[in-house]
């Protein structure tokens, strides 16, 4: 009997089949990463991604890499927590899960970090290039954060978003980009 309840407003079920429609012929997600043009002959490529913790605070995570007509740098993460609530500790390396068993210890990448932005406590910087090849892209990838506070963080990095650091590593300029959804920014188009 409660089935025939749904029957007697049928706004509510219309409304209830059109988003179990959508839900089953929604398309997956396409990558989103920004392409920018950087003077002199540079182009940027970035992804990012608000995250909350486990213990929901908010984080932003921008990979990214610049492209030069002579070489590529190696791509890089970057971690913003909230000011003045979280502080990196700079002696500990980010930990990546790779699997119940198997961490890898990622030190920070700060000398990089200074050229591109001061060095706050709340920022963190990270090379990811070599870890690519060991993502596990059927799962959300565990990451620990190290705070100065002792506590560390973990964050989980869901496989969309692990795609998309792979496409950033995969882009070379003569490639175009791959099989991921570039946008220019608006800068790019000035």
């Amino acid at each position: 009997m409660r089935h025939l309840r749904l029957l007697r407003f049928p706004a509510a079920t219309t409304l209830v089949l059109a988003f179990v429609h959508w839900l089953w012929l929604a398309a997956p997600a396409e990558a989103v990463i920004v392409r920018t043009q950087e003077p002199p002959d540079t182009t940027l490529i970035r992804a990012r991604h608000a995250l909350r913790d486990v213990d929901e605070r908010a984080w932003q995570a921008i990979a990214f890499k610049r492209v030069r007509t002579e070489g590529e740098d190696r791509v890089l993460l970057r971690l913003v927590g909230f000011p003045d609530v979280v502080a990196f500790d700079r002696d500990r390396p980010l930990l990546v899960d790779l699997d119940p068993v198997q961490s890898v210890p990622l030190p920070q990448d700060m000398g990089r970090l200074a050229a591109d932005a001061p060095t706050l406590p709340n920022v963190g910087q990270f090379d990811i290039t070599d870890l690519a090849t060991y993502l596990p892209r059927d799962r959300a990838l565990r990451i620990t954060l190290p705070l100065v506070s002792g506590t560390d963080v973990l964050l989980k990095i869901p496989p969309y978003m692990q795609r998309e650091w792979l496409s950033i590593v995969d882009f070379h300029l003569s490639s175009g980009g791959g099989q991921a959804l570039w946008l220019e920014s608006a800068a790019a188009q000035n």
